[in-house]
């Protein structure tokens, strides 16, 4: 069964791509096109892992978690997770 994290939020696949480490897993059956079905919006999670949809851990794009990608998410992307979905 899918599992629904606290808090994801939804950017275009193009901002994700102008990261210089953006990746796509191998694993995912989608193609890093541009204009693809389900490839034009991409939903950064709270572990900060890229999904395809909103469930933290199916359709996983993205996990390589480095300083870099922290970093990219905090301020390129200005990813927070809100208050209200904190610990």
């Amino acid at each position: 069964m899918p599992q629904m994290g606290r808090y994801c939020k939804a950017y275009p696949a193009e901002r994700l791509r102008e990261f210089a480490g953006w990746t796509v897993k191998e694993t995912t059956a989608m193609a890093d096109e541009p204009g693809t079905p389900g490839v034009d919006i991409l939903y950064v999670q709270e572990n900060l892992s890229v999904t395809r949809g909103v469930f933290l851990d199916e359709d996983v794009v993205y996990d390589t978690m480095t300083p870099e990608w922290e970093e990219f998410c905090k301020t390129n992307l200005e990813f927070e997770i809100p208050a209200y979905a904190r610990d």
